[in-house]
């Protein structure tokens, strides 16, 4: 099984390949991040169970699935009257000072507000912990979290994700301006106060995203190379830095974990050279063995994970509707409650129409693709690409559209996108 896995991963490679004409593709992304993963579980340095005939075909059905959807809408093109869809975007002729003005208001203007969460957060986070404790007490501030006892400010902070994506189509289009040292300090700074890793770990997709997403040019004068250059160096200097971030938080998680027996040796000795590196990979595989456990015996419950947020707004009306806020505990042979975005799909909506859903998710991400290949201008499908590569990287680990962040930031995409837009061409016309 694990051959063919390998080999329909190939498959799908090879046809992205000739459909986008590039092999950086949100498919290819995806079968990236699935073939290492499995790959990594395979080497048993942990002896979680073997994967079963029935994962593998999970895995295989769901990869065909959502790549396929991908490649469908990627192809599809079509309008209704004079309102555009989402496979059909018509390109409007900016004026680049017009639009350069639009978007560093927006950054401005996404920052400071999420600011307002950001930062009563970090002051309440220093007042608790000092600045000297935070880092060696980020698993306590991670349980505390987890266990309500920090009252933090919500609802502002995703705005930060957008702010990164804004941020770095800005560099991308125009360049580098000295306030965006402040921008990725309050992405850190939103990321150690609540001691996860999924906060750092969006920032940086969200600050690579636009650079994965490259329009076919002819021809590139010498001049335009050198920004070129200056332009990646400072996106790669802003992940490696994201990067440090998220292995000192990973460190000190790693600090706090009781390394089981039940390691290969291999496993051991890397443990004795370095501690975090049983934690990093008990993340990137555990979830796959809690997948494995779920099959066995799995359970409905309609939309509790993908409508989650919705479901929580609707409860505060009084309702009592069913929801999961995270997956049931299970031994595997580790406490773990992740179980990779198949489980909670396949929880929402059966074993059979989750391969729909997942489908419909690959159109979803298609379109918005071919939006920002056709017109580099449309920040609302740049920052919506963006969150989709959020759900397709960390698709191993759970479904993120579940999380109150993500759909909170993709609101705000949609009204960003459509203020810049309004306001690009208001300036354009004067």
């Amino acid at each position: 099984m694990l051959a063919l896995f390998y080999l329909c991963s190939i498959a799908i490679v090879l046809l992205a390949r000739q459909k986008f004409d590039k092999l950086v593709n949100p498919c290819s992304i995806y079968v990236f991040v699935w073939v290492f993963v499995v790959s990594l579980y395979n080497l048993n340095w942990v002896y979680y169970d073997q994967l079963t005939y029935t994962t593998y075909m999970y895995i295989i059905f769901f990869e065909i699935a959502v790549t396929m959807g991908i490649m469908t809408s990627y192809t599809l093109s079509f309008k209704i009257g004079s309102n555009r869809y989402m496979f059909s975007r018509s390109t409007h002729h900016y004026n680049d000072v017009a639009f350069q003005k639009a978007i560093d208001r927006a950054i401005i203007i996404t920052a400071c507000l999420s600011a307002i969460s950001i930062i009563p957060n970090s002051i309440m986070t220093i007042g608790r912990y000092g600045i000297a404790g935070i880092m060696s007490n980020i698993s306590n501030i991670y349980q505390a979290r987890e266990a309500g006892e920090l009252d933090y400010v919500n609802y502002f902070s995703p705005f930060i994700y957008i702010t990164l994506v804004l941020v770095s189509v800005r560099i991308k289009k125009y360049g580098f301006k000295v306030y965006y040292v402040g921008v990725f300090l309050l992405a850190a700074i939103n990321a150690i106060s609540f001691g996860g890793r999924n906060n750092i770990v969006y920032s940086i997709i969200l600050i690579t995203a636009p650079f994965l997403i490259k329009r076919k040019i002819r021809h590139i004068d010498t001049e335009e190379k050198k920004k070129n250059r200056r332009r990646k160096i400072i996106i790669t200097v802003a992940v490696i830095g994201g990067a440090y971030v998220l292995y000192s938080i990973n460190f000190q998680r790693a600090l706090n974990t009781v390394i089981p027996t039940n390691i290969s040796p291999i496993m051991a000795s890397l443990v004795q050279k370095n501690y975090s590196i049983y934690k990093t990979y008990q993340y990137l595989t555990e979830p796959l063995a809690y997948l494995n456990k779920f099959l066995e015996d799995p359970y409905f419950s309609f939309g509790a994970n993908t409508f989650n947020f919705w479901y929580k707004q609707l409860n505060r009306f009084g309702l009592e509707i069913p929801r999961i806020e995270s997956l049931p505990f299970m031994y595997i042979p580790m406490s773990c409650n992740v179980g990779t975005y198949i489980t909670e799909l396949i929880i929402d909506f059966g074993g059979i129409f989750s391969w729909f859903i997942v489908f419909l998710f690959g159109m979803i991400t298609g379109g918005y693709y071919k939006r920002c290949l056709n017109d580099s201008y449309d920040i609302e499908a740049m920052c919506m690409i963006s969150i989709c590569y959020i759900s397709i990287i960390l698709s191993f680990f759970m479904w993120h559209v579940r999380s109150t962040n993500l759909w909170i930031a993709i609101i705000i995409s949609v009204i960003v996108g459509k203020m810049i837009s309004n306001r690009s061409l208001a300036d354009s016309r004067e």
